[in-house]
């Protein structure tokens, strides 16, 4: 037998089964039930609510907890040029 004549016996053999009759309502049923809006009850709204909080109020406290620097500081200046040696990338040709 040729591999077409395999595939047209396979599809004509999967042509003649005849689906279940419940299948079609099974399916809806099966849809309509996952569209079906969920309401969140008051205790995950408080535990949303709770855990944002306890996220957010140690964010603010280590933010109001950090020290500035004061203008009579010294500050490091490093030469990159130097220490890189962009020169040996630029002048590379390929």
């Amino acid at each position: 037998m040729d591999v077409n004549e395999y595939i047209d016996a396979f599809i004509n053999e999967e042509k003649e089964i005849t689906p279940s009759p419940l299948l079609q309502s099974r399916i809806v049923a099966k849809i309509h039930a996952e569209h079906t809006p969920r309401i969140a009850s008051f205790w995950q709204s408080l535990a949303v609510a709770a855990s944002l909080a306890a996220i957010t109020i140690p964010g603010f406290l280590l933010g109001n907890s950090y020290q500035h620097l004061s203008k009579g500081d010294n500050y490091l200046v490093i030469n990159d040029k130097q220490i890189e040696n962009l020169l040996i990338l630029i002048n590379h040709v390929d």
